[in-house]
């Protein structure tokens, strides 16, 4: 079980959503009662286990616990449905960079929608050349485009349509970039810029 690191202040947050790993044991959080929280077993869900607050912070500090913050949510199981599992590793450069190209146009249009409340479709057409030309400078930063057999990738705008559904997506899947990669390299095949 991966862990995503939180301050321990936040522990009080523990929802049925975040499952750890107790002593090797994987645990469910059930309820948060007076003497702290009502766990169940993932494998026996027959056996409880009541634990305090204190007792997990420490078992955290000591690296005795784990907590996968948000695994049970709506946005992580559609993403582990779309990735396959809970897949991190195993993505290739490419596919790396059309996530990252594409997450650039949302992070454009989300600063558009917080200075207006609306944006038109025919405003957003207009603005999808621009948004991905400074997605392009983004991606290919000096780092990267070494590790590229081709050189700098040049990815072309996405049609309104196409971004309308990669931005429902993204929401959907939490906001996790991992969404937008393609499944295979395949898709989206760009070639040099000239």
């Amino acid at each position: 079980m991966t862990t995503k690191t939180r301050p321990a202040a936040l522990i009080a947050e523990l929802s049925m959503n975040d499952p750890n790993e107790l002593n090797d044991s994987n645990w469910i959080c059930v309820s948060k009662g007076p003497l702290g929280y009502i766990l169940i077993d993932e494998a026996d869900r027959n056996f409880h286990l009541v634990l305090s607050i204190a007792d997990l912070h420490n078992a955290l500090v000591r690296r005795k616990a784990k907590i996968d913050w948000g695994y049970h949510s709506a946005g992580q199981v559609k993403l582990r449905e779309r990735i396959g599992g809970d897949r991190r590793e195993g993505f290739t450069e490419h596919q790396i960079m059309i996530a990252s190209f594409k997450v650039q146009i949302i992070i454009a249009y989300e600063k558009l929608l917080q200075k207006r409340r609306k944006v038109t479709v025919q405003e957003a057409e207009t603005l999808l050349p621009e948004w991905a030309a400074k997605a392009n400078k983004h991606i290919n930063t000096p780092a990267r485009v070494k590790y590229l057999k081709h050189g700098m990738l040049n990815f072309s705008a996405p049609t309104f349509r196409t971004f309308r559904r990669d931005y429902q997506t993204y929401v959907e899947c939490g906001r996790d970039s991992r969404a937008l990669r393609p499944l295979t390299d395949k898709a989206h095949s760009t070639g040099p810029i000239s």
